[in-house]
């Protein structure tokens, strides 16, 4: 049998599992086709497209039997839409399947759908949400809405993963966002697809607990010298000098890393001088 081309308005209607397949190929064997297949000329074209009547054609192919076709023309491709969608048997189909068939055929609302009632919104079709909510799968998954059309998925299931899986990617954006601004390493490594974003930013938020320590355990290391070395209520130069008046270097503890010298005293003095510098950012708080 030579190739028949499929209009892309057949493919709202699901195709039958293998079950259902094989009775209509049983029934079209001991009856005969009822119904021809339908195929289109649009617009005067020469190609001859199927618009209706896929299901119809394996089961000819499985009995062995030769099927009819009804050629017709369409003056365009919304002619073979509306054609399909009144045509297509709405019985023992969901209202999200029946909504995702719409949304097939209309990816995108057109005007005046409200008023068809076989096949817009309305009486005798989906509701406007439930075609907007099927438009809405489709848009973001095809695969998701073959599952929709054929009656594998609800439509509200495959809404709330749609929803999921948008959430994350604005999510995954944010986590970007943030590891531009406070790690350009490490949003490198997510935009070289060396590491997650989730895994990025659990290591940038460990370098930050990590630098928080360290914060902590200087603050706490300086607040214990200060504690002993200050003078309290005393003259700072008199407190030093009686701190220093019987130092003597011969017993400086060989336990300590530092020599008592010249050298030693100055890097400690630049070290005060340090922390008084740093006094003045404080007091600027």
């Amino acid at each position: 049998m030579q190739e028949i081309k499929i209009h892309p308005a057949a493919e709202c209607v699901r195709l039958m599992d293998a079950d259902e397949l094989a009775s209509l190929a049983a029934s079209i064997e001991a009856n005969g086709l009822r119904d021809p297949i339908i195929m289109g000329r649009v617009n005067g074209a020469d190609t001859q497209l199927l618009v209706d009547g896929r299901n119809r054609l394996l089961a000819c192919e499985m009995a062995k039997v030769e099927p009819r076709f009804q050629v017709m023309p369409f003056e365009d491709d919304e002619a073979v839409k509306a054609f399909v969608a009144d045509k297509s048997e709405h019985r023992n189909v969901s209202k999200g399947q029946h909504a995702m068939r719409i949304a097939w055929l209309w990816p995108e609302p057109k005007r005046g759908m409200h008023s068809q009632s076989r096949f817009g919104t309305g009486k005798g079709g989906p509701s406007k949400q439930r075609l907007s909510d099927a438009r809405s799968v489709l848009a973001f998954s095809r695969e998701l809405a073959l599952e929709v059309r054929d009656g594998n998925k609800k439509l509200d299931l495959a809404l709330a993963e749609v929803k999921t899986a948008r959430d994350a990617m604005s999510s995954e954006k944010e986590m970007l966002s943030r590891l531009r601004q406070e790690a350009a390493d490490l949003a490198d490594l997510v935009e070289e697809d060396r590491m997650k974003p989730r895994e990025a930013i659990a290591a940038l938020d460990t370098r930050i607990e990590d630098a928080e320590r360290k914060r902590i355990s200087a603050t706490q290391l300086l607040a214990s010298l200060v504690n002993t070395w200050h003078p309290r209520t005393a003259d700072p130069a008199d407190y030093a000098a009686r701190i220093t008046e019987n130092v003597d270097p011969k017993h400086w503890p060989k336990t300590v890393a530092c020599e008592l010298s010249k050298k030693e005293l100055q890097a400690v003095a630049q070290v005060v001088t340090a922390l008084a510098e740093m006094a003045d950012k404080w007091e600027d708080r």
